[in-house]
Parts: C-alpha cells; sequence; structure tokens
C-alpha cells in the first residue's frame, strides 16, 4: 500500500503532479526494479518528479491518505471478486489481469473504441 498511498499524497498536489509521479513509480519498479514499498525510494522519486516534497514528506507520514486507499481497496475488491492483480478494467466493461503484453490492451481499448 505505500505506494498507492504515495500516489493519492502526489494527487494532492494537482493531476499533472500525479500524473509524472505515476510515471516515475512505475518506471522505478518496472524497469529499475527498485523498492516502491519503502519511503524513502517514494520520496526520492516525488522529488525527482518535481513534486513539493516537504509537502509530500507532511501527507506521507500523516497518514491521511490511508483509509482513501483502503476504501478504494475494498470498493474494488467487492466489485471484482475473484479477479488477480493487477486489475484493469477497460471502457468500464473489459478486465484485464495481471501482466498483460500491450497489444491486449490496444485490443480491448479497439474494442471499445468499435462500440
Amino acid at each position: 500500500m505505500p505506494a498507492q498511498i504515495a500516489g493519492k499524497c502526489a494527487l494532492l498536489q494537482g493531476k499533472e503532479a500525479f500524473e509524472r509521479f505515476h510515471d516515475a513509480v512505475f518506471k522505478a519498479f518496472f524497469r529499475d526494479c527498485r523498492d516502491i514499498s519503502d519511503g524513502e525510494v517514494l520520496t526520492s522519486l516525488a522529488a525527482d518528479a518535481g513534486l513539493d516534497v516537504e509537502r509530500f514528506r507532511a501527507d506521507y507520514s500523516s497518514g491521511s491518505q490511508e483509509n482513501e486507499v483502503l476504501a478504494e481497496y475494498e470498493e474494488g475488491r467487492s466489485e471484482y471478486e475473484g479477479w488477480g492483480v493487477p486489475l484493469a478494467i477497460i471502457g468500464g466493461r473489459l478486465p484485464l489481469v495481471g501482466a498483460v503484453p500491450i497489444e491486449m490492451y490496444r485490443r480491448a481499448i479497439d474494442l471499445c473504441l468499435a462500440r
């Protein structure tokens, strides 16, 4: 949950800040094999993404976003019980479960656009 909580803290600084942070977290995990459950790594990524680091640290350490993350988790779990992680719902109806090839995302998006 640390990365999800950190994402919510980044969002408090605006959508663009969140998008930069989100991209940095994905690169850190998937490309650089960094531990995105580590608060110091997340703070470093916030700095790299141009966030106000002091504000990020304060929001992150306060735990203010934890309840929102847990509520979203419970909502997703109740609606999509039995599905795996990660789970992406494309167009509100097409579930993609797990680390699927990019072509699966393209196909799902094309199907949604065709309808």
